[in-house]
């Protein structure tokens, strides 16, 4: 029987499973304070590369890396300092990334190096592509038609293209001919886009104002239902099965949305959760783990789980975890393998292990 348990141990040891958040007490957290990170108290994005490598998004005009043992930095254009908002890696280990009035990537120099190229005295040159889809929608003469890059607040990578999207503008970059175009939104008469997301091979925008939309053909396009989401901003919107996608809001709940047909459902969650996301909870991000389920982070009452069907599972603090801090700025999850879970909240940043088969009930929830 001994020979027995001790053979069944070394098996377990040595076989991979994907771990699934288990809702008996929290996953383990580690978590690293600005004193180790470098940088200023605010990180609003992160990404990693093919080598593993993971960068976050700092207020310090830079973007502070960490290879899994040490913590560097590296600067941006000095000449027009920025906060980085959006951050994304290519295949080939480049970042992209964006800001205030700022875009540009990284990529390793002659030495190895990595450095910063700023694509922003560029966009002089670049090309209006603003009406060369005929896009459908009403043209509002009267709004102001002068182009200006804006805050980037989001970015994605689909083939060869890279999207740079701020309130007013989508600004395309061709990496395979290197070259730039852009689509003045305020041309078109949409105001206040806040994110954009790729799902199943579709780029999807979220706007303030008028809902939620699809750039295909050239064209900005309003999906089937994205009118629903009028006046609500949708700062997160995941993949859940073909054609549907979970819409978490900034105070206006969780929703599963059927983009084929427009139909838009709001008991995805527990009633009583989506109406503490109504009422002073606020959303501000949200990630799909690898194993399905969906983690959403807020500004003040630290992340919120919920299964692959929409069941709670967990909520995670400072009071539950060694979370240093409840205000989520940014988090990330790598869609493509069972890896940890990032969190940047205000003066720290948290490695969650979400990959783990174990969690704790340690003393942060009352137990000694």
């Amino acid at each position: 029987m001994k020979r027995f348990a001790i053979f069944l141990i070394v098996n377990l040891l040595f076989t991979v499973l994907p771990a699934q958040v288990n809702k008996f007490g929290v996953p383990l957290t580690k978590s690293y304070p600005m004193q180790i990170t470098q940088g200023s108290d605010n990180n609003w994005c992160i990404t990693k590369d093919k080598f593993g490598v993971i960068y976050f998004g700092n207020d310090n005009n830079l973007v502070i890396r960490f290879d899994g043992s040490k913590w560097s930095t590296i600067p941006l254009n000095p000449e027009n300092e920025t906060f980085v908002r959006a951050l994304c890696a290519d295949d080939n280990g480049i970042i992209y990334l964006g800001g205030a009035s700022e875009f540009g990537y990284i990529e390793p120099d002659s030495t190895g190096k990595q450095v910063y190229v700023s694509l922003t005295p560029r966009i002089a040159t670049a090309v209006d592509l603003t009406f060369a889809g005929r896009d459908s929608a009403f043209i509002q003469k009267s709004v102001n038609s002068e182009f200006s890059i804006g805050e980037i607040r989001s970015l994605i990578i689909k083939d060869s293209k890279v999207f740079f999207l701020s309130s007013g503008s989508l600004i395309i970059y061709d990496t395979m001919n290197d070259s730039l175009s852009y689509i003045n939104l305020r041309k078109l008469g949409y105001r206040k886009f806040e994110r954009i997301f790729c799902i199943d091979g579709r780029i999807i925008l979220g706007s303030n104002v008028f809902g939620i939309f699809e750039y295909t053909n050239g064209k900005i396009v309003q999906m089937p239902g994205g009118e629903f989401f009028k006046r609500k901003t949708c700062l997160s919107i995941l993949p859940y099965r073909k054609d549907e996608a979970v819409v978490a809001t900034l105070d206006a709940g969780i929703y599963h949305y059927n983009y084929s047909i427009g139909d838009v459902d709001s008991s995805f969650i527990d009633r009583k959760l989506f109406d503490k996301f109504k009422n002073g909870i606020f959303i501000y991000n949200g990630v799909k783990l690898f194993t399905g389920e969906f983690v959403f982070g807020t500004t003040a009452d630290g992340l919120y789980a919920f299964d692959k069907t929409g069941k709670y599972i967990g909520h995670w603090t400072t009071e539950t975890t060694n979370m240093l801090d409840n205000s989520v700025s940014a988090i990330y999850s790598d869609p493509a393998a069972n890896s940890e879970l990032w969190i940047c909240t205000s003066g720290s940043i948290t490695k969650v292990y979400v990959n783990l088969p174990f969690t704790e009930i340690s003393e942060n929830a009352g137990i000694t």
